[in-house]
């Protein structure tokens, strides 16, 4: 979190409370889906299979040094405004890369939004190189 951690009074000022604090493991089980209680649970094999590619692209993000940490250590606990947009907490970027448009179309391309406009535009992370699009 070093390169990061000038950004966290920042973060803190603008949603007026401390960022979450998880580490891969936990991103992991707030972000992705449990494959391994789906089997166990008899899911059907294809619905486990479309989730593990979720899971496979989810983790290109969550090792790259600068999204991983952002999320990690600089995700806010709640939404708050910065600069014409949302800035998203992390159960607000699972249900966007999971199941809401823009984020769950453009999340198999290796964008991942953090943050959206009332207009539907998303600020994203690129899963290679880590920069904001």
């Amino acid at each position: 979190m070093q390169k990061l951690a000038h950004l966290r009074p920042l973060i803190e000022a603008k949603s007026e409370m401390l960022p979450v604090s998880c580490g891969v493991d936990g991103l992991r089980s707030r972000l992705g889906y449990d494959v391994a209680s789906m089997r166990s649970n008899g899911y059907d094999a294809s619905i486990i299979e479309g989730h593990q590619e979720f899971n496979n692209a989810l983790e290109s993000f969550l090792v790259h040094p600068l999204v991983g940490d952002y999320l990690a250590s600089l995700t806010p606990q709640e939404a708050y405004g910065a600069s014409g947009v949302r800035v998203l907490p992390l159960e607000a970027i699972r249900d966007e890369i999971q199941q809401l448009a823009p984020g769950a179309c453009i999340f198999p391309h290796g964008y991942m939004p953090f943050a959206t406009s009332v207009g539907g535009n998303a600020l994203c992370f690129h899963a290679a190189t880590g920069r904001v699009v």
